[in-house]
């Protein structure tokens, strides 16, 4: 009975990393470019979200899904705007959607945290492995080691960022460094830790181990494996319930006040980066030649959607038109 409810703990333990990393910043293998995310969404039902829970057989949940919301001017002509959410694992024939919604768009502003300020803003650079040496191998990513385990996808694997009309629309490690070292040593030290955690650096820490054992466990176990992508899916659509398998507390206002400044600058800071980039495309429209630029999607993840809509409705005039669910997830 113990050891079942070890099991039960350490999947549970497994899943709340990753689905943590999935919506927080993931610092990714692209030369100069590093993929980031944002912190777990709480209180969905309540709030208009991005990420939903298909329906199973016999009331569970069958399935995770993110939205692609689409928004018109409310006054006058302009171009249409694409609130693309994503998750950065998920099924190949999720990533395959993506790719063709986006490859038929005007233009795309990907999410990327750069590696420094010289790193090009705009000119997209496709995922590519490190090479190993013969002396050390590269580090793994939380990314990787979930989406190998459940025979899934890493974001950017399945995305092809060499599109001309694909430009990465974000800030860089030394702004968000900054942005956390003036917030506090213990919000740097957060920042810090997320970045090692899920990028495979150095500093692996108890919950990482038992993270890589239960992932090892599902590789020769199938019955683990498909206990480990219901938790999986379970965490992304609800994930308080994941929390209180591990005795943690929903977020609430009790949250540190150094985590908070943390999911500031993960969604907030970054989120004006986008914003700002979104604005001036909108501005080139009217000025210029209004029909050269007829789509515009933002490429996201899902946690910052909420904040970008909000904006994008009452800052630059647009209003939702319609909603389009896609399977990231299966459960099983």
């Amino acid at each position: 009975m113990k050891t079942r409810s070890f099991l039960r703990t350490s999947l549970a333990l497994g899943v709340f990393a990753i689905t943590s990393v999935l919506y927080a910043p993931a610092f990714a293998r692209v030369p100069q470019v590093a993929q980031l995310t944002a912190a777990p969404v709480t209180k969905a039902k309540a709030q208009r979200d991005y990420i939903k829970a298909l329906p199973g057989v016999g009331g569970t949940i069958g399935a995770a899904q993110t939205a692609i919301r689409h928004f018109t001017p409310l006054h006058g002509n302009g171009p249409s705007v694409y609130l693309v959410a994503a998750i950065h694992i998920g099924e190949k024939s999720y990533y395959q959607h993506l790719q063709h919604f986006l490859d038929k768009q005007s233009v795309v502003l990907y999410e990327g945290v750069r590696r420094s300020r010289s790193a090009a803003k705009t000119k997209p650079v496709r995922a590519t492995r490190p090479h190993a040496s013969r002396s050390a191998k590269p580090p793994v990513s939380l990314y990787q080691k979930f989406s190998n385990a459940l025979n899934l996808q890493f974001q950017l694997d399945g995305i092809h960022y060499d599109r001309p009309q694909f430009h990465n629309s974000d800030l860089d490690w030394d702004t968000l460094n900054a942005l956390a070292t003036k917030a506090g040593p213990d919000t740097q030290k957060l920042l810090a830790q997320l970045k090692n955690s899920v990028s495979g650096g150095p500093g692996i820490t108890q919950d990482e181990q038992i993270v890589d054992k239960v992932l090892m466990l599902s590789a020769s176990t199938p019955l683990v494996a498909t206990i480990l992508r219901r938790l999986l899916v379970l965490g992304l659509c609800e994930p308080d319930k994941i929390r209180g398998m591990i005795g943690l507390k929903p977020e609430t206002s009790s949250t540190p006040d150094s985590a908070k400044k943390l999911d500031s600058i993960v969604i907030n800071e970054r989120n004006k980066a986008v914003l700002a980039d979104l604005k001036a495309l909108l501005k080139r429209s009217k000025q210029n030649a209004p029909t050269s630029i007829r789509s515009i999607a933002v490429f996201y993840g899902a946690a910052h959607m909420k904040d970008i809509e909000q904006h994008l409705v009452s800052d630059l005039g647009y209003r939702s038109a319609e909603t389009q669910w896609i399977t990231a997830i299966e459960a099983c």
